[in-house]
Formats: structure tokens, sequence, C-alpha cells
């Protein structure tokens, strides 16, 4: 048994404290949020659970739309250029591995994760985790010409790599989604695919780590980090120290703070995402349904639907800009034609920052030098579908096991000779 502490309460943290504290780890999670804070990344997405999303971020395409996108406050990618040379090396990396060659390299890790974590998910509901898992599939659907070829494309790939897409037309949209008016070409259906309420499981969730044991701090501050002659990891927060024989830093986009203490380079940007909860729907979404060209995300809850999208790249600024949901709002109605601005009246909106590689892989991994600190983050829109694979890989390279996966493509050292 190892004392283990994580910094980080989100649902990497949280999986990664259930699955060491199952193996008999004694575990410590420190959140700087206040316990009842619902605001972070990992309550406010859309919760899907997406095999069919095995081609990372950085895909052939992505800088064209982006720099077509990018001064466009309203579109679905904005980058707030400024002076940073951290975010030009990202960039830089970024526009380096946008390309064929790694989207082979990367797919079917990416398609192994998704689909490992969507079996272990359904495992922590059978340990009494409790929450539930849809496995309803999910619907895209496109409104123009090129963006259905384009995601009929990927339906052909996703064929390759054993899914089992189904492509639809106008018509069969309907048939999957029979009670809204729906204005788009045709589409996709993943079967493989769901989705579960985020809020829903991260309260599940921590209540089967306090089950467990795990001692959680919130408002945990975390200002210095310190290895003492004995191998321990001390961990200044607010004006406490704890001590720690292993850490697992999974604090999302702001993990590469520790970058320069650790002797590390791990680039890593903040992308903000924009989501809203629509009580008032004119009609009963069935499915989980991604809008194509608008990069938008429907989740049908208990309470109404959640809409999800957008990427801003500017630091970690959490302010919420009207613009992008406007965007958001708008581009829905196009798709679903009943939407009007009235039902968006009450919404709640949230944001949330999404911890982005250049590279669109997570970073997961012990470090070279100091391989009693594990590395967790840079999960981009797919962290709530990968946390339960990406938990049972922290408790393994904890207890020095292989994880079953190809590491040296998510180590979190990978471009320090980039």
């Amino acid at each position: 048994m190892k004392k283990v502490a994580i910094v980080g309460g989100g649902i990497i943290g949280c999986c990664s404290a259930y699955y060491l504290a199952k193996a008999g780890h004694q575990v410590q999670v420190l959140d700087k949020m206040p316990k009842e804070d619902e605001s972070g990344c990992s309550f406010v997405n859309c919760g899907y659970l997406t095999p069919s999303h095995f081609v990372p971020l950085a895909a052939p395409g992505v800088i064209q739309k982006g720099l077509k996108w990018m001064f466009n406050k309203k579109s679905p990618l904005h980058i707030a250029m400024k002076w940073d040379k951290e975010l030009f090396r990202w960039l830089r990396l970024f526009a380096a591995n946008s390309n064929e060659s790694h989207v082979e390299r990367s797919s079917a890790t990416m398609l192994a994760l998704n689909l490992k974590s969507k079996q272990l998910y359904d495992e922590m509901i059978a340990d009494g985790v409790a929450f539930t898992s849809h496995h309803s599939g999910l619907l895209v659907m496109a409104r123009t010409e090129k963006g259905l070829h384009g995601e009929y494309e990927m339906a052909d790939e996703a064929v390759k790599m054993g899914l089992k897409p189904i492509k639809l037309d106008r018509a069969a949209l309907s048939v999957y989604e029979p009670h809204g008016e729906i204005e788009a070409l045709g589409g996709v259906f993943y079967p493989e695919d769901g989705f579960f309420d985020p809020r829903q499981l991260l309260k599940a969730l921590r209540v089967k780590l306090t089950e467990l044991g795990v001692d959680f701090k919130h408002e945990a501050e975390v200002k210095h980090l310190s290895f003492d002659s004995d191998g321990q990891i001390a961990i200044h927060f607010n004006e406490d120290v704890i001590r720690c024989e292993h850490l697992v830093l999974a604090a999302g986009s702001w993990t590469s703070d520790w970058n320069e203490i650790m002797g590390i380079e791990m680039p890593l940007q903040a992308g903000k995402g924009y989501s809203m909860n629509v009580t008032n729907m004119p009609f009963k979404l069935i499915h989980p349904t991604i809008l194509a060209e608008a990069k938008i995300a429907m989740t049908p809850l208990h309470d109404g639907v959640r809409i999800g999208g957008t990427m801003e790249i500017n630091g970690r600024n959490l302010k919420i800009t009207d613009e992008r949901l406007t965007a958001i709002k708008d581009a829905t109605s196009l798709y679903f034609p009943e939407i009007r601005k009235h039902h968006f009246r009450k919404t709640i909106s949230n944001r949330g920052l999404r911890p982005l590689s250049p590279d669109g892989m997570p970073y997961i991994g012990n470090l070279r030098r100091r391989p009693n600190v594990t590395i967790a983050t840079g999960h981009a829109m797919v962290g709530m579908s990968l946390g339960a694979v990406t938990g049972q890989m922290v408790a393994r390279l904890v207890d020095g096991e292989e994880t079953g996966f190809n590491m040296e493509i998510l180590h979190p050292q990978r471009f320090e000779k980039a």
C-alpha cells in the first residue's frame, strides 16, 4: 500500500482515486474548488461516450479551418492571438501533427481507450457507483453536401476500425429523431456510442470514493511541491502540508503549472467550451446528437437537453462571452428550426476549460526522472469518455504494472525534443 495524493478533483482525478483505492492504496484528493461547486469542465460538458471519436484533435484540415475561423468570434474555433511563446510553440506543434501519418499512428490507441473506458464505466455501475450509462448510440447530422460527404468518409474509416456506423439520408434522420423538424441532408449513426449525465456521474463517484476511504480536501489551492530526501513528496496547500509516496497530477488545464518544478516540457493549452441546459424544448430529443458543420453537441438529459460547443483558446480565461453563446443558439436553430430564441430564455449557461495537448492525445504516464509522479491530463473533448480507462491506467502506473496500451504515444514528455 502507498500513500498517494491526487491534485485535481474532476473526472480524471476521481477515476484515478477510485482505481487506486480499489487497489488498496491510501488516497487523498486535493481539489481547489468548494465541495458544492459544479462549474468545472467535468460537470458542464455533454457527457459523451465516444468510440466514434478515434481521430485526435490534430488532424488534416484542422489548420485550414482554424485559419478561416480564428478571427471570427462566432466561429466554432476562436484563437485569441497574443504574444505568448507557449501558445506559439503549441500552435507550431499542433500544425506539425495535423497530418495523415499522425492520425494513422494514433487512431487505434484512441479507439481502444474509448472502448475499454465504456466497459469500465459499466463495471463501475455494477460496483455500486449510482449513475446511468445510456448505450443509445450517437447521431451526427449534416446540413451541407460537403459536410455530409465528410461524415460519410469518416464513417468509412470507422468501418475499417471495426465500428458499425450507419449512413443516413434525410428521411432516415427522422426515423432516429421522430419528434422534431430537422433541416439536414443526412448523417451517420454510431451504435457503439452513448452518454451519461456528467453531474450524476461525478456526484455518485464522489460518494463511492468516500465509502472507499478516500480523503477529499476541497478548496485546497496547491502552492508548492517539494521532494524530500527520503523520496516522499511534500505538497504545500493553503496553510498546510501533506506528504505522499506517489503524486498524481490530474488538474486539467492547470497541470502544466508544475512543468518547471518537475523539470519537464509539456505543452498544454486551455480550450474553453460552452454549454447550456435547455429545459423547455419544443420536442423530445432521443439520441445524443452532433451538428456536424457547427461542431455542436446535444445531449438528452432527464430535465431537458444540454447543448454545448465551440473551442476558444484564450489562456485560462473563464469569462462567458455572449457572442459565443449566441452563435451556438443560432446554429442549433438551423438544424432544428422549431427551437426558437424564446426556448433559450431560461437556460443556465456554463463554461469549462478542456486541457489540450498539441497532438490531440492525452498525457498519461510516469515522469522519467521522477517515476513517483504520474501525469494524467490533456484529454481535450474526450475527458469524460476516457475518464475510467485513464483512472485504471494511473493505478497500474503507480503499481509499476503494464497498462495494456501504447504509452509512448501518451507519454507526458513526448515533446521535449520537439
